[in-house]
């Protein structure tokens, strides 16, 4: 029997949205955090800022000012591996998140205000794009992405020579690898399996979420998990083109079928 997953269906439904509506997904993602979070309060946060720039002109300086002036900051680097930094109603309390959050924040509000925005896939930090200027959601600053990508180049780290526009899916997806890393960190392997099976629900045809429960199940020990998992991203790997991930896929299974057998013997 398949596992029904809470809110599952309004993750499929901003999915399904493409680009619009962000807020539903991101809601539902609190309240899997955060069984009684008021959804109320945060549409009702949402408003108000937007209601707060509607005064004003929408130029995106304006906009930003208006964050900066409302207290608005990324979170340290102290506090940075929370769960609550994934709770919207958290961060629009606190007004603090992490720059996916933040941009989401941005985004939402935005929205309401009728002015074009998205988020920005980029290694290593997630960005904003307002009226077409990219948005760093960590000081709510606009930056040259130019010269931001060719900082980052610098590391010998690939950057599209545009900013790569994500959409719904996008976003809900990272939101759930940081709740997963966050998880692994802490130590709670079961509650990363959760969030890895929220990233299926987002991306059904995802191997690497196989992998990562590979990994899991091989730190608890369970090692039929660990190959049926090793198994299932084979399968899904076997027309990707990713001949070296194939390989290594096949070097894990070949070496646990070994354990297994000398588990068997020694048993």
């Amino acid at each position: 029997m398949a596992i029904v997953l809470p809110y599952a269906d309004e993750l499929q439904a901003c999915v399904d949205a493409g680009s619009v509506n962000l807020l539903q997904g991101v809601k539902a993602i609190s309240q899997i955090l955060n069984a009684e979070v008021d959804l109320v309060r945060v549409d009702e946060h949402i408003a108000e800022l937007a209601d707060s720039m509607r005064e004003r002109d929408k130029a995106v300086k304006t906009i930003l000012n208006r964050f900066l002036e409302e207290g608005w900051r990324g979170v340290g680097s102290d506090d940075f591996m929370e769960y609550e930094n994934s709770d919207i109603a958290h961060v629009l309390t606190v007004r603090r998140g992490i720059p996916i959050t933040n941009a989401v924040v941005l985004i939402v509000v935005c929205e309401q205000l009728e002015l074009k925005a998205a988020g920005v896939n980029f290694p290593g930090v997630f960005l904003a794009e307002i009226d077409g200027q990219v948005i760093d959601p960590v000081n709510f600053s606009m930056i040259d992405y130019e010269s931001f990508r060719y900082q980052i180049e610098k590391r010998n780290i690939e950057i599209p020579a545009t900013p790569e526009l994500a959409n719904n899916a996008d976003i809900l997806s990272r939101m759930f690898n940081n709740l997963e890393r966050v998880a692994m960190q802490k130590g709670d392997l079961l509650l990363a399996l959760k969030f890895i099976d929220y990233i299926q629900v987002i991306a059904p045809n995802a191997w690497t979420c196989h992998l990562k429960r590979a990994d899991i199940w091989r730190l608890i020990g369970d090692l039929n998990s660990t190959k049926m998992e090793l198994q299932a991203a084979h399968g899904l790997l076997a027309d990707s083109g990713l001949k070296e991930v194939k390989e290594r896929v096949e070097r894990q299974l070949r070496k646990l079928e070994r354990n297994t057998k000398g588990d068997e013997i020694l048993n």
